[in-house]
């Protein structure tokens, strides 16, 4: 069994199509940018470090 290349590459490009959209709303505030940049990275990774029997937290499971 294995995790879907495609969609991890289809989430991975909506999650960048959101983050360019609400990064030219969030114009002129830096310090929103920056909060936004960093959930965005972390969403990333997360994203990209799905597979199949990776053991999730009570945390993790939820935000997912």
């Amino acid at each position: 069994m294995k995790v879907a290349q495609e969609d991890k590459d289809r989430f991975l490009k909506e999650l960048d199509n959101e983050y360019k959209g609400k990064w030219k709303s969030l114009e002129g505030n830096e310090q929103a940018r920056e909060e936004l940049k960093e959930k965005f990275v972390t969403t990333k990774s997360e994203i990209e470090g799905i597979s199949i029997g990776r053991v999730l937290d009570e945390g993790t499971y939820h935000r997912f």
